[in-house]
């Protein structure tokens, strides 16, 4: 069965088994035509793009924390990468955060 058959029989199928029917007959030829034009490959390539983007922002971030670790400013770590001093204020926020819960659990030695 062709892929405009089988859409249209699925289409027709859930309006008569009232699944999402009120939505399928308002919005029948915009659900063929999103089907028709989904692309996989597109849409795989748009995945693996957004996850290397948020790799890539997460790196950012680690890096500002080591220069943090060095006691850089967030003025410092301005200058040097660019970044604005309203973000590297909320990592340099994130970061204490997170040093203050190390402490919490850490093992003192007497």
């Amino acid at each position: 069965m062709p892929v405009t058959e089988a859409v249209d029989y699925a289409v027709k199928g859930c309006i008569q088994d009232g699944i999402l029917a009120d939505f399928l007959k308002k919005n029948r030829s915009e659900v063929k035509m999103s089907i028709y034009e989904y692309d996989e490959e597109l849409h795989y390539k748009t995945l693996r793009e957004e996850g290397r983007e948020e790799g890539r922002k997460e790196e950012r971030k680690e890096s500002i924390c080591r220069m943090f670790r060095r006691q850089k400013t967030p003025e410092e770590i301005n200058e040097f990468t660019g970044e604005s001093l309203d973000y590297l204020y909320e990592v340099h926020k994130e970061y204490l955060s997170m040093l203050q819960g190390k402490e919490r659990y850490a093992v003192k030695k007497e």
